[in-house]
């Protein structure tokens, strides 16, 4: 489930280099989300809902190895990867399937936890989404989504689109049903959700070298300006050195001497 632009295709290319061309971002955030989520326990049965390399499942697992995960992805790449990653850690109760978001496979009132980390913000039919997710969580049961409203490099790479070939980027429009805490709660309580609360987190990307921020930009970026696919070699090269630059400017250092840029993100939850 994605942004227009953002295939099955797209994320399956993108599986294998997602967790390092996310810089840890994504994991803070779902590390945080699982922190606030109600108790959990061996009578938990959680799902990680569009779970792309399966971060939450992971999360949860750190908790308590003894909750029941059914992590799901539309994506065959981010299935295989996820699947991987359960397989490496011998995790008995945690299953991954291929399943669309829209139309989930299982059972009303079969969930306690509900968790879509960076993955229902972006279905086509959100709504259809929430549906699916409150359907299939139990009474009292709670639900998290979460959503980016500052992405750090977007302003880095809207300079440098501009100098390099006059283009202009904004962020994709399908982000702006949950880019304020208002529109992301308005969200989950048209769905009919209650007890809604939006949090901020801020979590930041890291890479060891700026090199590695540019091949991260220029991994996601074709995907939300489809013209930079059919660039020639010698422009997307030319492009990375004005992109590098940029950067250059904008990366702050942390305390391991990795080069940052912010992302801000809300999580989003309530009960059934």
């Amino acid at each position: 489930m994605s942004h227009p632009n953002l295939s099955d295709d797209t994320f399956t290319n993108l599986a294998k280099k997602y967790n390092k061309h996310t810089g840890g971002a994504t994991r803070e955030v779902g590390r945080f989300t699982v922190s606030i989520a109600p108790t959990l326990s061996t009578s938990s049965v959680v799902l990680d809902n569009a779970c792309g390399t399966g971060i939450i499942a992971e999360e949860v697992m750190k908790i308590c190895q003894g909750a029941t995960v059914h992590a799901v992805d539309f994506s065959e790449g981010m299935v295989e990867v996820a699947k991987g990653v359960v397989s490496e850690n011998n995790w008995s109760s945690v299953t991954v399937q291929k399943m669309d978001g829209h139309n989930l496979a299982f059972e009303d009132n079969t969930f306690t936890h509900s968790i879509s980390n960076f993955g229902l913000f972006l279905f086509p039919d959100s709504v259809k989404g929430l549906q699916e997710a409150k359907r299939t969580l139990k009474p009292d049961g709670w639900i998290a989504v979460t959503s980016w409203f500052v992405v750090g490099w977007y302003p880095v790479a809207q300079t440098s689109l501009k100098r390099a070939k006059d283009i202009h980027f904004e962020m994709p429009p399908l982000f702006s049903n949950w880019n304020t805490k208002e529109a992301a709660s308005q969200q989950l309580l048209k769905a009919g959700f209650r007890n809604v609360q939006s949090e901020e987190c801020k979590a930041y990307l890291r890479f060891q070298t700026i090199d590695e921020h540019v091949e991260s930009i220029s991994t996601f970026l074709p995907n939300m300006v489809p013209a930079l696919k059919s660039w020639s070699t010698e422009e997307q090269s030319a492009f990375k050195v004005v992109l590098k630059e940029e950067l250059e400017k904008a990366v702050a250092r942390d305390e391991n001497n990795n080069y940052t840029l912010p992302m801000f993100a809300y999580v989003t939850h309530g009960v059934k």
